[in-house]
């Protein structure tokens, strides 16, 4: 096993192995926590980020590879504490609450869903899309984004605002949350 503490530590939801691992969102000790595991023990990554802290930013990454015994990893990652934890937010962490990544992490979905006209940092083809998460809600993003229709539009909003991005109406608000948990 592997741990690393601080502002550049990578995202397990970085990796792109779709079909190999299942991704939980989960509280440890009242910390929002991704955890990712391999569908096969043994055969893959089994590792935690706790993406933010209430008072730094900085991430923390525990990792192994190819270990069997999942569920001792998982009572392992529910055990680790922090200055800011809270014991009492820790529900059990079980193999069936885990789902599978089909269409892999944020990072992938950005790719296949937005990079053709969308950067993180600067305007491309369409705008910054961390100005815009900055000022927009996510469920104003879920439905601009699937239901464009369903937006009452201030009559001094620009046309860019209201046209320029592809409406994609199949992507899910959970893709949509992922897309948005890798832009931040």
């Amino acid at each position: 096993m592997n741990f690393n503490l601080g502002l550049y530590s990578r995202s397990v939801c970085d990796n792109d192995e779709p079909n190999k691992h299942k991704l939980k969102r989960d509280t440890v000790n009242g910390l929002i926590a991704y955890i990712v595991i391999p569908v096969v023990a043994g055969q893959g990554r089994i590792e935690m980020s706790i993406e933010s802290f209430k008072n730094r930013e900085q991430r923390f990454i525990i990792s192994g590879r190819d270990i069997i015994y999942t569920d001792t990893i998982l009572d392992i990652f529910k055990s680790i504490m922090f200055s800011e934890s809270d014991e009492t937010q820790n529900p059990l962490l079980t193999y069936d609450k885990f789902n599978l990544i089909p269409d892999g992490s944020g990072r992938s979905l950005f790719r296949n869903y937005c990079a053709s006209c969308h950067q993180r940092h600067m305007d491309f083809i369409g705008p910054n899309l961390q100005n815009i998460l900055s000022t927009r809600s996510m469920d104003w993003v879920f439905k601009y984004i699937t239901d464009r229709k369903s937006i009452v539009f201030k009559k001094k909003s620009s046309k860019k605002e209201q046209l320029r991005c592809i409406e994609n109406p199949s992507l899910s608000k959970e893709y949509i949350e992922r897309i948005i948990e890798y832009l931040n």
